[in-house]
């Protein structure tokens, strides 16, 4: 089931090259090749990297000198930009002001992403957060306000438009996803990991695991290849965390909280046969009998996951499933973002399903 939570977005960026700014010409070429790193062009890489990617949407961006090069003058694009029909985002790079406005933290990020390769004299290699983005690998939270990116040792420090981290080439691979280069898929969940809340590493390592099949040992691996990091045992818990069953940064929440609140771990993903079909329970217990589901807005109101579905339907559907499981087991609940990341109404009703407590209570994990 899909997160409520308004700031977990779990996009992808497949956008190609050549997205410019509607109504002022044809864009310009591409960026000069990477030079720093050895790139392994990979499109889809091993073990179904990038291969359940969505679509971000994408907020046009051009450089000065490709609007001055399809006739709009300096005098001209400051006009636009005081008006609001452009959106400065950096010294030099501009978007659309109305795409601009309307745009999502993620789709500000990759903007502030494409403007920074615009500006730049090589091809970059985003990691962390903005790997994260062009991965599909949902973030808890907001993006950073910059743009981040993999350096050779030695290079310039961050700036006040990219956040810089200084890495060797042979820690990671470079993968490029749509017309931009990023760390490899592992690289990034362990990065997010080691850099972002508890909560938001055992989110990125359940979907490395979940959607791109990635086996914990692959992951566990890449963190001892990097030592010694900083934060590392945070990347260590993240991953010991994680599970592979969990579709959705609320079914992560809700595995951690069964821990944060001492419940039994409930099996994910059983298969139950209704009639002629099947469907999988997001959490049960005593073999299916008791069984918690969770929801959010997102799969009833984002155009994006409804892909062409009529709301109203996809809520008919759903109710009829429901009805179809409650028939068949001892008890049945379902949990929101809300109720999860509180803490205290999973627990009752958790305890209301008849579901035990087999350990203390540890404080919740953000």
């Amino acid at each position: 089931m899909c997160a409520a939570a308004a700031n977990v977005r779990a996009r992808a960026c497949t956008v190609g090259a050549g997205a410019h700014i509607r109504g002022l010409g044809e864009p310009s070429t591409g960026a000069a090749g990477w030079q720093s790193y050895t790139f392994r062009s990979r499109r889809g890489a091993r073990d179904g990297e990038a291969a359940h990617a969505e679509r971000v949407a994408d907020v046009p961006t051009e450089t000065r000198r490709e609007l001055e090069r399809r006739g709009a003058s300096m005098k001209h694009v400051y006009r636009e930009t005081r008006r609001g029909a452009l959106a400065r985002l950096r010294p030099g790079v501009y978007a659309e002001g109305e795409a601009w406005r309307a745009a999502g933290l993620e789709e500000r990020h990759l903007a502030l992403m494409r403007a920074a390769q615009n500006a730049a004299r090589s091809r970059l290699v985003f990691s962390h957060e903005s790997a994260a983005i062009l991965h599909g690998i949902p973030l808890i939270g907001a993006p950073p306000e910059r743009p981040r990116i993999v350096v050779p040792p030695g290079s310039a420090r961050s700036s006040s438009l990219v956040q810089r981290t200084c890495r060797s080439s042979g820690d990671f691979d470079v993968v490029a996803l749509g017309d931009l280069l990023a760390t490899d898929l592992v690289t990034t969940a362990v990065d997010v990991a080691a850099s972002r809340s508890t909560l938001g590493g055992v989110v990125a390592m359940s979907h490395v695991r979940r959607h791109a099949g990635v086996p914990p040992e692959r992951i566990r691996e890449r963190i001892d290849d990097r030592r010694p990091f900083r934060n590392a045992r945070a990347a260590e818990r993240a991953l010991a965390e994680s599970t592979a069953g969990s579709d959705s940064p609320l079914e992560s929440l809700v595995m951690v909280r069964c821990a944060d609140l001492g419940f039994e771990a409930p099996e994910q993903q059983r298969p139950i046969v209704v009639g002629a079909g099947e469907y999988r329970l997001d959490f049960a217990w005593r073999d299916g009998r008791i069984v918690l589901e969770a929801d959010g807005r997102e799969k009833y109101e984002d155009e994006r996951i409804l892909d062409g579905r009529d709301p109203h339907d996809v809520l008919w559907q759903e109710k009829l499933r429901e009805d179809a499981i409650r028939a068949r087991v001892d008890a049945f609940a379902r949990t929101t973002w809300a109720e999860a990341w509180a803490g205290a109404p999973l627990a009752e009703t958790l305890a209301r399903l008849g579901v035990p407590r087999v350990r203390p209570e540890r404080p919740l994990t953000r």
